[in-house]
């Protein structure tokens, strides 16, 4: 479907085996989605445009409510986004071979992991340290309603995710007044600031070696081992990565290390990259929700 006005198909179908929108949307990858009560439909603001999916087995639709912004043909986006080029199947496979983690793995086969863009997911990953997805939700909306730039979209307006250089204009006090943002104010905006002064390295990342981009993380302000794990995987695309938090510590200690000390986190994250190689990054995803749940 191609709206009046826009060059680039608003919508786009695909056939997959398995979905689960509530995990995969607000199971705490991203925090702009609001899935249904239904479970089968939800909405967000993601990349500056407004979007919709629905999945009606084997059918997954994604329309773009916005198409005057659209820059791309919405297949085109939600192939990337949604990561439907890669073969999940494969992935289950592979990781099933693991007899700790095998019995995880069925309940979890509508798990997709996001492509999301890199500073909004730097934002929303320092807003997360001792806080929950419904309050980090929140103040990432607040944050787009007053830095981010506007528009219009199914007879409401909209807010885009603020750029490093528009978040840079903040003031703590105005943050945490405003955006609920608490003591993490003065994190975001200093890390605004070295970011938007740093855009050409970091627009390049893509070809940088994880472990270079880790350091790069762990030198910006509110990012800590956790957190830098958290945006090289969903921010960076880089499966090979573990993150350790409170649920995933519990998840490895009790499915791996049942009657030993609890490990250190640095002990638990090469204990995973090991066991896991590549596939470390959707494997900490799976732990997650398991034990969330």
């Amino acid at each position: 479907m191609t709206a009046p006005g826009s060059q680039f198909p608003t919508a786009a179908t695909f056939a997959l085996e398995h979905l689960d929108l509530r995990t995969m949307l607000a199971g705490g990858q991203a925090f702009r989605w609001q899935v249904a009560s239904c479970g089968t439909t939800a909405t967000g603001v993601v990349a500056g445009n407004l979007w919709e999916v629905r999945w009606s087995p084997p059918r997954f639709t994604v329309h773009c409510l916005s198409p005057q912004r659209l820059p791309e043909s919405a297949q085109v986006f939600a192939t990337w986004y949604f990561d439907l080029e890669r073969d999940y199947r494969q992935v289950f496979a592979q990781l099933a071979q693991d007899e700790h983690l095998q019995p995880l793995l069925q309940p979890k086969r509508g798990l997709r992991l996001l492509r999301q863009e890199w500073f909004e997911v730097m934002v929303s990953f320092v807003l997360s340290a001792n806080n929950h997805i419904a309050r980090i939700s929140r103040s990432v909306e607040l944050l787009a309603a007053r830095y981010g730039t506007p528009f219009s979209a199914a007879g409401k307006t909209c807010f885009a995710f603020p750029t490093p250089t528009q978040l840079a204009q903040a003031t703590a006090q105005d943050l945490r007044k405003y955006c609920n943002t608490g003591y993490r104010d003065r994190y975001l905006m200093d890390l605004a600031l070295q970011v938007s002064q740093s855009l050409p390295a970091w627009n390049q990342s893509a070809t940088t070696a994880t472990g270079e981009l880790r350091t790069w993380l762990l030198e910006l302000p509110g990012v800590g081992p956790k957190v830098a794990d958290c945006i090289l995987l969903f921010g960076f695309g880089r499966w090979d990565v573990f993150p350790v938090d409170t649920w995933v510590r519990k998840a490895v200690q009790l499915a791996y290390f049942p009657d030993q000390p609890p490990f250190s986190d640095q002990k638990l994250r090469a204990f995973a990259l090991e066991r896991f190689g590549p596939l470390a990054g959707f494997a900490q995803q799976v732990l997650f929700e398991a034990i969330r749940r």
